[in-house]
């Protein structure tokens, strides 16, 4: 299957498996159990929201009329909240409502296709119980909880949906949508899906992967050669055979997590047996995480890279930090190396790109990423890029290093795991952006859809001193007005309070909006003799 068909389908599969909503799942680490992280608990209480807003506002569809229904999902808050909201299609997949996005009333999704080539519409159709779906939505990946409901001789579909941003969820999640493929499609396709480096079963570095239960690969993107290979004998850095492991707990329970250190660093997998209807083979698929990066291990890493550099060489250096077993691959991390023309000298983790040029490489956006790249490189010698690519949020750290060899650009990836890294992130990337650009070409590309600066429910709000409001993510229908005065459902001078915030240093605020509480991230920033406060949020 072709990748550039793949980057132009909306990913969906419908989650076949029973999700328990209010469990406090638990899984085994070294010593002994932990708890439900807090981003895995959030996801949770979203889950158990959106299936309730749906369900009431289908039970609200059927008791007035269909008007009275559509203009109260948009302008009556009690079917807000937080980022959660109400949208209705009708059978032909017509937007009627989409929370307060105005910008998508009267737009069809009927030619939107799934990952198995099945309309995202008649997907959705077949809920009429109230089903799971996850899909690609504003730049990002949605988790929507659908259902069907007849009125008037006609049916319309209802749902709501959120952004869930944990690595624990994220694998879980693949594995599970790579198994409801696996049912639906066959065994083939999933597996030659699971072999794509780009495809529907990866995110950011986290991917899906299969085995049989004789230790066989049958499918890996990240390392296409070891399909076809046993790895039934491969053990982690404490001479753990994990891949036993997960086969013997797999056939007494069907599915589980593992922990084990690979790669130098801790790392996590979740697993779960499915069987081949027509040969009644049972294959196991994997998704794996590493839950101890960090923006902070990316920047030690990359600095320690770059000293062995220095020390060793550009032939030496390169040639370790394409080394997919070398000392530069730790956990998810790996080292690439970029000379001031845009050629790959080094890479860890697709070693086949050394010798190219990629200065025209796209991310999933059309955006040049090794162009900005060393555009970072160049005019501040270190920081960071962001793209999108591998169906995630990436952050690049770049350092610019010179030796007697040449000028090199150092990188490493990263992908923020959590929604407070990935606003930070969010928030530092756009104020990159604004010192660089004038301020109209920084707030049209901030209030555009395909300006990079929409994300899943992310998007950057920007005022002035004084109050007023000049960005608000892609809606202009508060711009100019003066906010200084408005307080939350609380009374508390919200916007008062972040300019105060984002003057004296920046940082964080919570106040409540839309009958949940929002946290933001605001800094201040100068430019043309005027401060700026420059943020973006999401809801706990």
């Amino acid at each position: 299957m072709q990748k550039t068909l793949m980057k132009n389908l909306v990913f969906i599969i419908a989650f076949l498996f029973v999700y328990e909503i209010g469990c406090q799942e638990e899984f085994q680490a070294g010593n002994g159990k932990r708890p439900v992280l807090m981003e895995e608990h959030r996801t949770r209480n979203r889950n158990a929201q959106m299936k309730q807003l749906v369900e009431n506002a289908a039970k609200h569809l059927q008791k007035v009329p269909l008007e009275e229904a559509l203009y109260d999902f948009i302008y009556n808050p009690i079917w807000r909240k937080g980022e959660l909201y109400v949208f209705v299609y009708d059978e032909n997949g017509n937007c009627l409502a989409q929370g307060d996005d105005s910008d998508l009333i009267w737009k069809s999704i009927g030619n939107l296709k799934s990952v198995s080539r099945i309309p995202l519409l008649q997907q959705m159709l077949n809920s009429s119980k109230g089903a799971r779906v996850s899909y690609s939505w504003n730049n990002s990946y949605i988790s929507a909880y659908v259902k069907t409901v007849e009125k008037d001789g006609k049916r319309y579909i209802l749902g709501g949906g959120f952004y869930p941003q944990n690595p624990r969820y994220t694998a879980k999640t693949l594995a599970q949508t790579a198994a409801a493929y696996f049912y639906s499609s066959g065994k083939d396709d999933t597996f030659a899906l699971m072999s794509e480096h780009e495809g529907p079963f990866v995110k950011g570095d986290i991917y899906a992967w299969a085995m049989d239960f004789d230790g066989i690969c049958v499918a890996n993107s990240e390392n296409p050669a070891l399909m076809g290979q046993s790895v039934i004998d491969l053990t982690d850095d404490k001479n753990q055979p994990v891949n036993k492991n997960m086969i013997k707990i797999a056939k007494e329970k069907g599915s589980g997590w593992v922990d084990y250190y690979s790669q130098g660093d801790s790392k996590r997998s979740y697993f779960l047996k499915v069987v081949d209807p027509k040969t009644k083979k049972a294959y196991l698929l994997i998704a794996d995480y590493y839950p101890n990066k960090s923006l902070q291990t990316v920047e030690t890493f990359v600095h320690r890279a770059v000293s062995f550099l220095k020390a060793n060489g550009a032939q030496v250096a390169f040639k370790e930090f394409s080394n997919k077993v070398g000392q530069f691959i730790q956990g998810a991390l790996s080292i690439f190396v970029y000379d001031m023309q845009g050629n790959c000298v080094a890479n860890g983790d697709l070693p086949s790109l050394v010798g190219q040029n990629l200065l025209k490489r796209k991310d999933q956006n059309g955006k040049f990423m090794v162009q900005e790249i060393l555009r970072i490189a160049n005019k501040y010698g270190r920081g960071f890029a962001s793209y999108h690519v591998r169906n995630a949020f990436m952050l690049a750290y770049v350092v610019k290093v010179e030796i007697p060899d040449g000028k090199f650009v150092v990188v490493c990836e990263y992908a923020p795991d959590s929604k407070t890294k990935t606003v930070e992130a969010f928030v530092n990337k756009a104020i990159e952006y604004f010192k660089s650009h004038t301020r109209f070409e920084a707030f049209d590309r901030f209030s555009s859809r395909q300006g990079g600066f929409l994300q899943g429910d992310l998007s950057v709000f920007v005022y002035d001193q004084k109050g007023f409001r000049l960005v608000n993510g892609v809606r202009k229908h508060q711009i100019w007005r003066n906010f200084s005065k408005s307080t939350d459902q609380d009374g508390k001078p919200v916007v008062q309070d972040i300019i105060t915030l984002a003057i004296n240093g920046g940082g964080w605020y919570e106040y409540k909006l839309l009958n949940a509480i929002r946290r933001v991230y605001v800094q201040s920033v100068d430019k043309d003799n005027e401060s700026f406060i420059i943020g973006s949020g999401y809801f706990m």
